[in-house]
């Protein structure tokens, strides 16, 4: 607006210049150079005038139309509506409430309508602050990530609350846990459900975290600067699979006793701390699991392992937001660069 009205009044002054010579529109004197300048700046101070004028008489128009509205408005008819207190009031409840400070504990900004505001909210909030600053357009395409990192939290969310559904109905007791799996699929309401749910959202994240393992790598999104989140993202796969392993053994039936019997038998084998390991995991001498080995594996697998998952995943996701989000595409290698050259050249 301000360069339309200035490029108007710029030729007006060339076709006043006191030089003949200078009134061509393609040419500028001293003269003309002087007047658009002056002409510029009072241009942009009377719209900037007339702006300021427009925003105060429609502050002074929209506050004397609220005052000219009266409590009771009647209508053709003989219809009449009281909308101005019901307003007043619920206007005054919400300005109260946003006054108290459990209000302000909770929402120390205002809403979010201007920059200042949206800057502040963005950083005061733990779920907004996860969001990096800038990502790249094509790292946001479903098809790049197929959402493999988001689905693998939601499974484990998804453990997680099924999980201490079923705490409450399952002890660690090699005498009456194979009993609490048989009662959950006869005697409580939706047990056999969420136990399938919790089951079935096992083998389905170690699928999904293996796929995002291999699609990072993949793509290349290990490499710098990204090299720490990906030993972060290994530690998770790595606690993915003994949370699974861990987990296989609670049922207490006879493939799942065999299964840990021969994990537990696969320790003796390492060096050194082979038959140490073997002692911790199975709680003793013996050479297949008892009570021992059950409660260590219960305890493994509803509070140190995913204590441990849920602290990664905070590092992992602070990570991703400060490295700038997800990695995009590689860059095309140098072979692709110059193919794409020598086309360009032969086109020309």
């Amino acid at each position: 607006m301000v360069a339309a009205v200035t490029r108007s009044l710029s030729d007006a002054s060339k076709k006043s210049c006191p030089d003949a010579n200078h009134r061509s529109p393609d040419r500028d004197c001293c003269f003309c150079l002087t007047m658009q300048r002056h002409l510029t700046t009072y241009t942009e101070d009377l719209i900037l005038s007339h702006v300021l004028n427009a925003s105060s008489s429609w502050r002074a128009c929209d506050q004397n139309s609220r005052q000219a509205v009266s409590a009771d408005d009647t209508y053709p008819g003989g219809a009449t509506l009281s909308t101005t207190s019901k307003r007043g009031l619920l206007d005054q409840a919400g300005q109260a409430m946003k006054n108290t400070p459990i209000w302000r504990s909770v929402f120390r900004h205002g809403y979010p309508d201007t920059p200042l505001n949206q800057s502040l909210i963005m950083m005061g909030n733990v779920f907004l602050h996860l969001h990096p600053v800038k990502v790249s357009r094509q790292a946001m395409r479903i098809t790049y990530t197929y959402c493999l990192g988001g689905i693998s939290f939601f499974l484990f969310l998804v453990l997680t609350i099924t999980g201490v559904f079923l705490m409450f109905y399952y002890i660690p007791a090699d005498q009456q846990a194979y009993g609490n799996i048989q009662a959950l699929a006869s005697t409580v309401a939706f047990g056999e459900i969420v136990r399938n749910m919790h089951r079935w959202a096992a083998h389905l994240m170690v699928i999904s975290v293996s796929l995002h393992m291999i699609r990072v790598f993949y793509h290349g999104a290990y490499k710098a600067p990204r090299e720490f989140n990906w030993v972060i993202g290994t530690v998770l796969f790595l606690l993915t699979l003994l949370l699974s392993f861990s987990g296989y053994l609670l049922p207490w039936d006879q493939i799942g006793v065999l299964a840990i019997q021969v994990g537990t038998n696969m320790a003796n084998y390492a060096p050194v701390v082979g038959d140490a390991v073997h002692r911790v995991l199975i709680g003793g001498l013996d050479q297949y699991p008892t009570q021992a080995t059950l409660i260590r594996f219960y305890t493994l697998h509803v509070l140190f392992f995913p204590l441990v998952a849920a602290i990664m995943m905070a590092v992992h996701f602070w990570r991703i937001r400060k490295d700038g989000g997800e990695a995009g595409p590689p860059p095309p290698s140098r072979r692709e660069v110059v193919a794409k050259l020598a086309e360009t050249a032969s086109h020309s």
